[in-house]
């Protein structure tokens, strides 16, 4: 009923404004969003919806920004888990861990190609991510474990989202739901993959383990493995890279978990799912290529600025196309420079008072919707 819905956004609302000043809000806090596994699935949702119904744009926009730097060491699960990362050239989803963690796993679980030996991907966090950013996670056995633990909660994520554009721009995170896509057309990523699975020669004394730190350079002397950093495994020289397949002697590679492409299609194997979303899924998400307000033109136009005894008002933001960003989704950003140096601030009216500034200060403003996109700025000195 009506009043069911009203009782249950209310909580929503409650959550969420807890969420934003705990953990998000300059005034707050600002607590760390842990962020792993599957336990923290949609706890930031709530958040997302209370920023995007307030009529005040800064909750919004700060949300928004933590979209920016979606690696930092707090934020919410959907941005850390899921991102464009390394070499890698679309979102795959895993934890990040070091490369020992890593490959420690991937050679205990003898899930890799190449493999004589039984799959068991029970060993390791089975949470981390390729450190490359080629494949998904985890390290054992790709889209699987808490893989699939985390695929409902993200349908569900991505399907609030599609059906609530204005929630869209501010989660403001288009790998997330290109990632979500994904996982209903093609499941698992796992080719291209150009780093070699764990050489067939290595024998039971190989210990990736035993080789912690970054310097890569020490890793097979530690490890007590014959081809560990040599024909497979981090790069010595750089601890961006891996070994690269076909390496000294090897042959046939085509990377370390190829049999996994493709597996886990849709979300039917999820472990935790909303079936009303589900049955609708394909309805809400439709064929729109982006779930946002706007998808071109997001660029803010120049903004003017009249000054006046009482201070400065700066125009609000237009986008290129002549459309402009609703009221309470503009904000206007001004750096104040003195002798003493610069301070920065954002507000979300266009007024700047600047009595009490010295002469001779210096203004620099922007006019921004809350996603982020600003105009080019405009300069004033105070007489």
């Amino acid at each position: 009923t009506p009043a069911e819905k009203r009782a249950a956004l209310g909580s929503v609302l409650s959550y969420g404004q807890d969420y934003y000043y705990g953990f998000v809000s300059p005034d707050g806090p600002q607590l760390k969003i842990n962020a792993g596994a599957g336990q923290s699935s949609g706890l930031a949702a709530g958040a997302y919806v209370y920023a995007t119904l307030l009529t005040d744009p800064l909750p919004a926009s700060q949300m928004a920004a933590m979209a920016l730097t979606p690696d930092a060491d707090s934020r919410p699960q959907e941005l850390k888990q899921v991102q464009i990362r390394g070499q890698g050239t679309q979102p795959v989803w895993g934890d990040k861990e070091s490369l020992t963690r890593y490959w420690t796993g991937v050679w205990s679980s003898k899930c890799y190609d190449g493999s004589t030996e039984t799959c068991d991907a029970n060993h390791g966090k089975k949470t981390v991510r390729d450190p490359y950013g080629y494949i998904d996670g985890p390290e054992g056995e790709p889209c699987g474990a808490y893989f699939n633990v985390t695929k409902g909660p993200y349908q569900a994520f991505a399907a609030v989202q599609w059906t609530m554009p204005e929630l869209c721009d501010v989660v403001n995170y288009d790998a997330f739901l290109s990632y979500v896509d994904r996982l209903q057309s093609s499941g698992c990523n796992t080719q291209p993959d150009p780093c070699a699975p764990p050489d067939p020669r290595e024998t039971a004394a190989c210990d990736p383990w035993s080789a912690q730190g970054d310097d890569t350079s020490t890793f097979l002397q530690r490890s007590g493995c014959s081809y560990y950093t040599v024909t497979w495994g981090p790069d010595p020289n750089d601890n961006t890279k891996c070994i690269a397949n076909n390496t000294g002697g090897n042959s046939g590679q085509t990377g370390r978990f190829p049999a996994r492409a493709g597996a886990n299609a849709g979300f039917s194997d999820g472990g935790f799912y909303t079936s009303s979303i589900r049955s609708v899924w394909d309805a809400v998400r439709g064929s729109a290529a982006s779930c946002r307000t706007r998808t071109a033109g997001i660029s803010v136009s120049d903004v003017t600025l009249t000054s006046g005894a009482q201070g400065l008002d700066i125009s609000a933001p237009v986008y290129a196309d002549g459309s402009k960003p609703a009221t309470h989704n503009s904000v206007y950003e001004v750096i104040r420079t003195t002798a003493g140096g610069s301070a920065r601030s954002v507000q979300k009216c266009g007024h700047v008072d600047i009595t009490a500034d010295p002469s001779g200060t210096n203004y620099e403003l922007r006019a921004c919707d809350h996603v982020g996109a600003c105009s080019a700025p405009v300069t004033y000195q105070k007489p």
